[in-house]
């Protein structure tokens, strides 16, 4: 059995939500994601950011929420739900989503990526005249 790569770790997720209070909401955005909350889900390789929206307990609203990621971990979240808060149990969803949703051929690989393209050299500026100076 060949083994599951994931973009997103579980570890860093628990570690994004590492507080006493904050695991309540690793269970919270299971039971969303469990429940089909997640209405809608994007990944954006390049800039590491996943976006999605997801229902509310009340189903008649929808949050936004975004988190952005570093290589190996959760840098930065955002969510407009009334808590307020950077952390919240949609922002748990999208991440537990994401973990089991993203592949790592979501993202480009490193050895395939293209290097930056230098600026072509010009002939004049390789070589440079000299001033002739008459006697």
């Amino acid at each position: 059995m060949a083994s599951v790569k994931h973009v997103l770790k579980f570890s860093s997720i628990m570690n994004y939500f590492s507080g006493a209070d904050e695991i309540k909401l690793i269970s919270r955005g299971e039971n969303a994601v469990e429940s089909n909350h997640i209405k809608s889900f994007h990944f954006v390789a390049n800039l590491g950011l996943l976006k999605g929206e997801i229902h509310a307990s009340m189903r008649d609203r929808v949050d936004n929420v975004q988190v952005e990621l570093n290589e190996d971990s959760i840098r930065k979240s955002e969510c407009n739900c009334p808590r307020g808060q950077y952390l919240c149990h949609h922002v748990a969803a999208l991440c537990i989503y994401g973990h089991y949703n993203i592949s790592v051929t979501d993202t480009e690989c490193r050895w395939t990526a293209r290097k930056p393209k230098e600026e072509d050299v010009k002939r004049y500026q390789i070589y440079t005249r000299r001033k002739v100076t008459h006697l």
